[in-house]
């Protein structure tokens, strides 16, 4: 599965926790204050929109 995971992605790697949080620590800290009602796919370009 992670094979085809991969092979499905943009992204080289499969995600991690780290991942994550720093996108959690961006959005909580002054430079995403002005971030709201947005969705992210957080997906490392699985699915990946046109």
């Amino acid at each position: 599965m992670q094979a085809q995971a991969l092979a499905a992605a943009l992204s080289p790697r499969l995600g991690r926790t780290e991942d994550m949080a720093g996108i959690a620590a961006f959005l909580f800290s002054d430079d995403g204050e002005w971030i709201n009602g947005q969705v992210w796919s957080i997906c490392g370009g699985m699915h990946l929109r046109g």
